[in-house]
């Protein structure tokens, strides 16, 4: 979760993959990465969508929110 939300061309390859119109699925905690995903008109992929991926209380009930690098939740939120 926290390698891959800051690699440059992972964030190019998602931002073509959607402007292409092809599919993106991702599972788990990788949401993530489509925190710093900026399409070609400058907004973040994420706006107005809506997306499905860990909630703050589910970290925290398994324990793992202690370990993570920031909240999933909270920062797809803010986009």
């Amino acid at each position: 979760m926290g390698d891959l939300v800051s690699e440059s061309y992972i964030l190019i390859l998602v931002a073509d993959f959607y402007e292409s119109n092809r599919p993106i699925a991702m599972v788990c905690h990788a949401p993530a990465i489509l925190r710093d995903v900026k399409l070609i008109n400058g907004k973040f992929l994420v706006e107005g969508k809506n997306l499905t991926g860990f909630k703050d209380s589910e970290d925290a009930e398994i324990e793992l929110d202690i370990h993570l690098p920031f909240s999933l939740e909270q920062d797809l939120q803010l986009r």
